[in-house]
Order: C-alpha cells, then structure tokens, then sequence
C-alpha cells in the first residue's frame, strides 16, 4: 500500500507530505505439534486405567503471532476397526489452554489424539476492526496406542522334597516330560 502522511501542530503549521509504502503480509496458519510416548499401558495398581501424557513443546506462529488457545480432544475406535471416521470427539477434561495434559482411559485399543490451536495477534490491534473470525487455526491429530502390560511368571523353590510329576504346555497338547523340565531348571 501507498500511504501518504503529514501533520499539523497546534498553531496551525503543517509538515511537507511525506510518502512510503507499506507492505502488508498474509496471515498464516500456525504450526500444532505435540509429542506423547506411546504405546501405554493399563496399570494394575492404578485400577487398570492407563495415563496418558501430551506435551505442546514446539506449536508457534510462523508470522510470529502466538497460539493464545489449545485445545485438546480424544477419540476410542471401540469396535478396534481402525477407523475413526464418524466418531465423535470429546475433551480432554481440564485441558483448555495447557501445554502439558495428563489424563486417563480404561480400555486398550487404539485412541485419536487431536490438539487445536487457535492463534491471537502478535501485535496491538484497534478494537474496531476486532473480528474473532480472523484468527486462524490449525489442528493435528495422532494416534496411540493402549495396551496390557505383558504378564510375568517365575518358578522359585516351592520346598518339596518328594518325586513330583510337573507337566508344562509349551503349545496345545505338547506337554514336556520331566526330563526335560530338569534340563531347564
């Protein structure tokens, strides 16, 4: 744009014009990004729920506005089908403008996780020309995973100090004789 702009003092006195222009810059969409550690697992101590951690550590505005709102949802492929088309979202609980989210699930499958930041001007704004519309917005979705934690078992001393016949299945109908149970312990 081509501005012109000259100004006059109280008493009346008037500058020379003085001419320029000034270059106006599209606004762009920001840049959502977050990190997560999946797979989790569900925690037996914990009622088996699983928690879930997101972390916005690298979202900005390439314009150089900032990311004034962050808002996070989830969504469970209950039929574990892999697809999430039509699902419905639902909000983290207590998520709304953090950069660092925890929260819990009970159910092992697959879950859409979906942050959506929404930017606010870089810079002062006259009021009158405010329009919330024009703030952009930029979303990124991933997917975790949750899971069972793999079960453990051991053999110790159980003390028993007569012959005893103990049958291990490897695989259906395939039992192990005591020979080769003593190979192994």
């Amino acid at each position: 744009y081509r501005v012109r702009v000259r100004v006059t003092n109280e008493k009346g006195d008037s500058s020379n014009w003085y001419e320029g222009l000034i270059e106006i810059k599209p606004d762009e969409l920001p840049i959502v990004e977050f990190t997560d550690s999946s797979p989790y697992y569900r925690d037996p101590a914990n009622n088996n729920k699983a928690t879930i951690t997101l972390q916005d550590n690298s979202s900005y505005s390439p314009d150089g506005d900032t990311i004034g709102e962050r808002r996070w949802y989830y969504r469970y492929n209950a039929d574990q089908d892999g697809e999430f088309t039509g699902l419905p979202w639902s909000e983290i609980p207590n998520s709304s403008g953090k950069t660092q989210v925890e929260f819990e699930v009970n159910a092992v499958g697959k879950y859409e996780i979906k942050l959506d930041g929404i930017e606010e001007f870089g810079q002062p704004t006259i009021a009158e020309f405010y329009d919330p519309s024009l703030r952009k917005r930029a979303e990124t979705i991933k997917t975790i995973t949750v899971d069972n934690k793999n079960p453990q078992a051991s053999f110790t001393d159980i003390g028993l100090r007569q012959k005893t016949q103990v049958i291990l299945m490897v695989e259906e109908d395939y039992p192990l004789t005591n020979e080769q149970i003593e190979q192994h312990f």
